[in-house]
């Protein structure tokens, strides 16, 4: 996981966040980056609270003392990008200036569905992980980074949803967007830009799986209402085309 910086006239603010597919690249929402300022990544973090980590190492609870804050070289903004109220190929890349250490145990890649087998199958019903520092299930403060679970919803639920809000295009729902929440869980302030993930196999190891982007985070984070995801397959072929070494 990643926060991402803005530079605001308060100074630097953490404003979104997104996941680590390598060392030199963060994939996010293009909600996040943008028409932004987008000026750094930070890796390692853990609770916001804090300028250095605190912890204790009880119930196997460890804790790393590393932050990583790397500045942005380019933000990478999907050409065919719709903002609000559509939220329309809402993804996007931030290739960091330099390489992430992932030496430390803070720090580590996020698995995409590059295989066709990884691709290929229903979402709908499944139950997914979303992570982050604003994920809630109203016990957790929005400091700490958490996870939580969702349930996909199916695709009639979704544009069933979408009509009456008119937050989406749910003519794209269950192509290039997948909506998911679940009761009193959920991902609210700060997330755009987080993962969906399953658990699948990947290089014949269980591994957690991004599936899904979160395209817009802000908002009631305790309201039963399922929040949209911009879906990670369909643009396998344009992250690749977008990274380079």
């Amino acid at each position: 996981m990643a926060l991402i910086s803005h530079r605001s006239d308060d100074g630097f603010l953490f404003a979104c966040e997104g996941s680590v597919i390598n060392s030199r690249y963060v994939l996010t929402a293009a909600v996040c980056i943008a028409n932004k300022n987008t000026v750094g990544v930070r890796v390692g973090e853990f609770d916001l609270r804090y300028e250095t980590e605190r912890g204790n190492n009880t119930r196997s609870f460890i804790c790393i003392f590393i932050l990583q804050d790397i500045q942005v070289e380019a933000a990478i903004v999907h050409e065919n990008f719709e903002g609000h109220p559509k939220y329309v190929n809402d993804i996007g890349l931030i290739r960091l200036a330099s390489h992430i250490n992932f030496s430390y145990k803070n720090a580590g890649k996020m698995c995409l569905p590059i295989t066709k087998e990884l691709r290929q199958g229903s979402l709908e019903n499944k139950v997914a992980t979303v992570a982050g520092w604003g994920v809630a299930d109203m016990t957790k403060e929005l400091t700490v980074i958490s996870k939580t679970v969702v349930t996909v919803y199916t695709k009639d639920e979704c544009i069933s949803y979408s009509r009456n809000t008119l937050e989406l295009d749910y003519a794209n729902l269950g192509y290039r967007e997948i909506c998911a929440g679940t009761c009193l869980k959920d991902a609210c302030n700060l997330d755009s830009g987080i993962p969906l993930m399953l658990e699948g196999r990947y290089n014949n190891v269980l591994s957690y799986i991004q599936y899904g982007i979160l395209s817009n985070g802000i908002g009631n984070c305790r309201k039963h209402t399922p929040k949209f995801y911009t879906a990670v397959s369909p643009f396998m072929l344009w992250i690749l085309d977008n990274i380079k070494e």
